[in-house]
C-alpha cells in the first residue's frame, strides 16, 4: 500500500520499502548525490535520478582535477624557469 501526500511526501508499508527505493535523494538535485547509488536495486528506474546526478558529479570532479593539473603544470614551468635563472648567473 502506498498513499501519496503531494508530490513531496509518501507513506509506504515495509513491503513496499523493501521492493522500492523510497530514499528521498533518488530524486537528486543541483549537485547532491544519492549515497546507495551503488548498493541500489533500482537505479534503472524511471523515476531514480541518481545515475544522472553521479555523472554530473564526476564530470564536475573531472573538470577541477583538469584545472588543478594545469595549475600544476604552470607552477613546475615557473619552478623550472627559477632554477634555470639561478644556474645562469
Amino acid at each position: 500500500m502506498v498513499e501519496q501526500f503531494g508530490s513531496q511526501t509518501a507513506i509506504v508499508t515495509l513491503k513496499e520499502l523493501g521492493i522500492n527505493c523510497w530514499a528521498a535523494r533518488r530524486f537528486v538535485e543541483g549537485g547532491s548525490r544519492c549515497d546507495r547509488f551503488m548498493l541500489c536495486n533500482y537505479p534503472e528506474r524511471e523515476t531514480c535520478r541518481a545515475i544522472d546526478a553521479e555523472i554530473a558529479y564526476l564530470q564536475e570532479q573531472r573538470t577541477k582535477l583538469l584545472a588543478s593539473a594545469e595549475k600544476v603544470g604552470q607552477t613546475i614551468k615557473i619552478l623550472e624557469n627559477m632554477l634555470e635563472n639561478r644556474h645562469v648567473t
